[in-house]
């Protein structure tokens, strides 16, 4: 009989369901099993009679350290495109969700899962909590839902946060729109449950009605915007950057294209 930690938990308050990254190993990095576990529990929640809210969040204090670095490294370029679609798949699922849901950030939101972080409708953080874009550091370009930084936060924002990679904290991540909400590590309960009763307030029907046409404003953007990125991502794989990037990220050390040190 097999002992495996679930990936993924799901737990249900009435109107409310609340879905968890539960790899807390590896500080909730998405490997593709979680990636499809995710995927799966929101299937079933989209059937969930009486449910109206969904949060995200991460067990262990971190939301999510992103895409799992040794996984991405194995890949080739005949696999790289399945790891991706894969990702863009679980994100698509949040942003057709028919009721809003709500992330609840902390710790560490990095790459993949800052998009899946995008995905959502609602977007708390804790204070101290750190954004960051980190696959140019390590052979990839940032992709998928990575489009939407330039709506969310400017095509100027975007190439500084896309093109260099940094981490950034969680107040610039208010103060350009990623999130919209900030508060004390301590408050991240209450202000992640103020959301959601604010959500209640509204009638059931006109507020799933009004993510869906959300949705459709930006639904021809992405779909003009995602699939070239996923070439992007599975072509990266031929340059031997990747390998090389996330290779140096596991070991932590510099990849052999940064600078030394002097």
């Amino acid at each position: 009989m097999s002992t495996r930690k679930p990936l993924v938990l799901v737990e249900r308050d009435g109107p409310l369901a609340t879905l968890t990254l539960n790899r807390t190993e590896k500080r909730n990095a998405m490997s593709s099993e979680l990636t499809r576990e995710a995927k799966s529990a929101i299937a079933e929640l989209v059937e969930a009679e009486g449910l109206r809210v969904l949060i995200i969040e991460g067990a262990g204090g971190v939301f999510s350290a992103g895409a799992d670095v040794v996984e991405m490294g194995a890949l080739t370029e005949g696999t790289a495109r399945d790891f991706i679609s894969n990702l863009h798949s679980l994100i698509r699922c949040v942003r057709e969700f028919p009721h809003p849901v709500v992330c609840k950030c902390q710790g560490y939101v990095l790459g993949g899962a800052l998009e899946l972080m995008l995905g959502c409708d609602l977007r708390v953080a804790a204070d101290d909590t750190k954004f960051g874009m980190p696959e140019v550091r390590v052979g990839v370009p940032s992709v998928i839902e990575a489009a939407l930084f330039a709506p969310f936060c400017g095509l100027g924002a975007a190439q500084d946060l896309l093109l260099t990679g940094r981490t950034f904290d969680a107040q610039e991540a208010h103060r350009l729109g990623i999130v919209q909400r900030i508060c004390p590590q301590s408050d991240l309960e209450k202000t992640t449950r103020g959301a959601v009763m604010e959500l209640l307030q509204a009638a059931p029907g006109a507020l799933s009605a009004q993510k869906a046409l959300l949705r459709r404003w930006m639904q021809a953007y992405l779909e003009a915007a995602v699939p070239p990125s996923i070439d992007a991502f599975e072509a990266s794989f031929r340059t031997g950057e990747p390998q090389e990037g996330m290779a140096a990220a596991h070991e932590k050390r510099p990849p052999a294209w940064a600078p030394g040190e002097g």
